[in-house]
């Protein structure tokens, strides 16, 4: 049978049958491989029958859906099956479903660190960067205090592949939780429930000495584990934080430490807090 023949065989059958079905060449391998190994998920042992058609045998998996299988390709089929005896009728799919559960742990993990990076380059994550780039710009930096976090701001390239490597070593094997991490990461839901997190106060962010015009000041700027970004200023000085308060109304102060009302800072503030600071010196 030529090519064009058995294609055209194969298009007669596929119109005749459901959605369900599919054809096997040995082209389509990974394709066959796919549906057979959602098939296995469901169950490890099927019941089949093999109808022959002409050059066509058709493999039925109960109701379940079929496989058109030319009879030139069918020695190279059963090969998917590490040429098991079918002649009882049943079909055990228990290796295709061991290999289906590998390819999708690799996959899983593939898709860990591209989650990762796509995650700490949007928000909350750069917008806490844009708010500490901005600190820097005004009042520099005398150096990045410890901070408690799971990734640093300034060290951030270096803690998410570090990341990385504790999540794919503490999860390894473990395709549930890797695949409920890539969720959380992309949807932004809780990361508490992890037990990686557990020894960590904070997702991300950093804590900035400064000394500007002569004030010690330290800022914060943190992503909890609920995604919510926190903000803080400790000023030395407390003439300088109550002139702040009275000439900012968007802040609270509790004590040395000045707040925003919303989670971030925003611009005007920091021009407010350094004209004020200018007056000072």
């Amino acid at each position: 049978m030529s090519f064009y023949d058995l294609a055209t065989s194969l298009g007669e059958i596929s119109e005749e049958t459901s959605m369900s079905d599919i054809a096997y060449l040995p082209t389509q391998l990974g394709a066959v491989k796919k549906k057979l190994g959602d098939l296995s998920k469901l169950k490890p042992d099927w019941k089949i029958d093999v109808l022959e058609n002409g050059d066509i045998n058709r493999v039925c998996f109960e109701d379940a859906f079929s496989i058109d299988v030319p009879t030139m390709h069918w020695d190279n089929f059963l090969e998917i099956f590490d040429n098991c005896d079918i002649s009882n009728g049943y079909m055990n799919l228990r290796s295709i479903l061991n290999e289906a559960m590998e390819d999708e742990l690799d996959n899983t993990t593939d898709e860990l660190k591209p989650t990762l990076i796509r995650a700490f380059t949007n928000p909350p994550f750069d917008q806490v960067d844009e708010d500490i780039d901005k600190w820097k710009v005004r009042f520099n930096v005398e150096s990045f205090k410890e901070q408690n976090t799971v990734i640093s701001h300034n060290n951030k390239k270096a803690n998410l592949l570090k990341l990385y490597s504790e999540l794919t070593a503490s999860y390894e094997g473990d395709l549930g939780n890797l695949e409920m991490l890539i969720t959380a990461f992309r949807d932004k839901t809780p990361l508490s429930a992890f037990e990686v997190f557990k020894d960590y106060d904070y997702v991300y962010g950093a804590r900035i000495l400064s000394n500007h015009m002569g004030v010690s000041m330290l800022f914060e700027a943190t992503v909890d584990f609920t995604f919510v970004i926190s903000e803080s200023i400790y000023i030395e000085d407390q003439d300088i934080v109550d002139d702040v308060e009275a000439d900012s109304r968007n802040i609270k102060v509790v004590g040395n430490v000045i707040y925003p009302r919303g989670e971030r800072f925003d611009t005007n503030f920091y021009r407010i807090l350094n004209d004020i600071i200018e007056d000072y010196a």
